[in-house]
């Protein structure tokens, strides 16, 4: 009688797992840790001007978004 190696144990226990999961499991990781949305800011250069200019339309949409929920929330439109 042949001995298993540690290897070949691993082997028997290991799961087949389809190559559609996997491929789903990874995109979900990649999502969730920003990998693309970090790569794609860093794909091309930004001056410093054009930062500075898209991140303070972001906090002004932000910020319309929040006074338009609390307005909404005052009149007695709730979302929520």
């Amino acid at each position: 009688m042949k001995l298993k190696t540690n290897n070949e144990r691993y082997n028997a226990y290991k799961k087949v797992v389809p190559f559609d999961t996997m491929l789903k499991r990874w995109k979900n990781k990649v999502e969730e840790d920003g990998v693309l949305t970090t790569y794609r800011e860093k794909e091309f250069f930004e001056k410093r001007s054009a930062k500075r200019k898209r991140k303070m339309a972001a906090a002004k949409s932000r910020q319309k978004r929040i006074t338009d929920d609390e307005k909404n929330y005052m009149k007695g439109n709730r979302k929520y």
